[in-house]
């Protein structure tokens, strides 16, 4: 992911949420891309969106894709592995985003 960051010029957004096992893990997702909106950048536009889960996660449970109002997001998940010590933190990054115009039909 930071290789092809380097190749490209653009911005990144980062965004976390505190893991809860009684969350559905889109719903975790959804909370971490709801922490990467901002009025500066389009988050629909990254690359490339993953994000770390702090356990193990079953390919059942891992979201693909997560819908935000009128965006669909594509996102990778990434877990921690096993014998790790996990944060209780779910992390995402986006990566080359470009830039909003500051209009109301950007944000």
């Amino acid at each position: 992911m930071l290789a092809e960051a380097r190749r490209h010029r653009g911005y990144g957004l980062f965004g976390m949420s505190k893991y809860s096992s009684s969350i559905h893990p889109k719903e975790l997702v959804k909370r971490v891309l709801y922490t990467m909106l901002c009025e500066d950048a389009y988050l629909h536009a990254a690359s490339n969106i993953v994000i770390l889960w702090p356990y193990a996660i079953s390919a059942e449970q891992r979201p693909e894709r997560v819908r935000l109002g009128r965006h669909q997001y594509k996102v990778e998940i990434i877990s921690r592995p096993k014998g790790k010590k996990s944060s209780d933190v779910v992390v995402g990054f986006a990566i080359i985003v470009s830039l909003s115009l500051h209009t109301e039909r950007d944000f």
